[in-house]
């Protein structure tokens, strides 16, 4: 739950000294995306490049098994992207 989140990453912080990071790395999960919000509303958080490929192997399997080039166009959209600034790709709290 949220709730469960919240009281693990305050924990966290704790042991840290109450310092948290700028940026986080999570999966899909919205119950840690809320948490996160709210523990640590300064905090960016983007999700991370493993559930995004596992999510799209999940999700658009048949697209990526049919049409050529598909995925190699998907993985060099991805990971050949600019980054001018972590917020301009993650964009969200």
């Amino acid at each position: 739950t949220t709730e469960t989140f919240e009281w693990l990453i305050k924990v966290f912080t704790e042991a840290m000294n109450m310092k948290h990071p700028k940026v986080v790395l999570i999966d899909s999960d919205s119950e840690i995306a809320i948490a996160v919000s709210i523990v640590w509303p300064e905090t960016h958080h983007c999700l991370c490049l493993w559930h995004i490929f596992q999510n799209a192997a999940k999700n658009i399997r048949h697209v990526m098994n049919k049409k050529t080039g598909f995925k190699e166009s998907f993985a060099n959209c991805i990971l050949k992207c600019e980054v001018v600034r972590y917020s301009n790709v993650c964009g969200h709290k």
